[in-house]
């Protein structure tokens, strides 16, 4: 089987894995390195508010490649537009030349490809870098650029997945601790809750208390309470 430019299966089978798992990751960059003649990749995740996030994998051709994961990071940059697979000199006009080029020299790599993957609603983007001590040709771009809707899926279906294993984990600790929960989100979003039906919590009155709409209550002073509550996990990492 290959796909369309001569990109072959095994570009792919780590893309169609469930999981999108730290195996199929690291498959998935082997595959590129063998398919560029690049020298390592790195594939990092970053929330909505453009962190790196903890779990950045990185597979390399030669020699001991993972303290290269930290010096690249600023190369991925969410200003990155997607869908476009930028090139060393594309991320010098977009960075600036003497900081892309000190960031190659410090890993010993002439050349780089990169691209920048949104995924769906909060779940931040996925970002890949590709670096060589060679120039690219025109049809690794292809690669990478063919490859995109492969990656943007997996890494979609991997972050739903990791979400609704972490709701379950909430409310399998809620109910065992309450007669009833909620799971908001920061606006006060119902994402999911074990009141069903015309059910309500006893002893609260709401306006609106149906999944996918915003938690409302009929009294102002818990209602103003609520969203400071709120905006206060939004904002504190190992909040409640």
């Amino acid at each position: 089987m290959s796909l369309r430019g001569g990109i072959e299966e095994n570009l792919i089978v780590s893309l169609i894995e469930s999981r999108f798992d730290a195996g199929g990751r690291e498959r998935l960059l082997a595959a590129i390195l063998s398919r560029t003649g690049a020298r390592f990749a790195v594939l990092l995740a970053r929330g909505p508010d453009g962190v790196a996030m903890p779990g950045v994998t990185i597979v390399g051709s030669a020699g001991d490649v993972r303290d290269h994961a930290e010096l690249v990071a600023p190369l991925l940059d969410p200003k990155m537009r997607a869908e476009r697979i930028y090139s060393t000199g594309e991320l010098q006009d977009l960075l600036g030349e003497s900081e892309v080029s000190a960031i190659l020299r410090r890993i010993d790599a002439d050349a780089v490809l990169a691209m920048h993957i949104p995924l769906s609603g909060d779940a931040g983007a996925l970002h890949l870098g590709v670096f060589a001590d060679h120039v690219f040709r025109a049809s690794d771009g292809a690669v990478l650029r063919q490859l995109y809707p492969f990656v943007r899926a997996a890494g979609r279906a991997a972050a739903i997945a990791e979400r609704e294993k972490d709701r379950a984990a909430i409310a399998e600790s809620a109910g065992s601790n309450t007669s009833g929960w909620f799971l908001l989100n920061a606006a006060g979003i119902i994402l999911a809750t074990s009141f069903v039906d015309a059910a309500t919590p006893p002893g609260v009155q709401l306006l609106h208390g149906a999944q996918g709409t915003r938690l409302s209550l009929a009294d102002p002073a818990p209602e103003r309470l609520l969203g400071a509550m709120l905006k206060e996990c939004a904002a504190t990492a190992d909040a409640p």
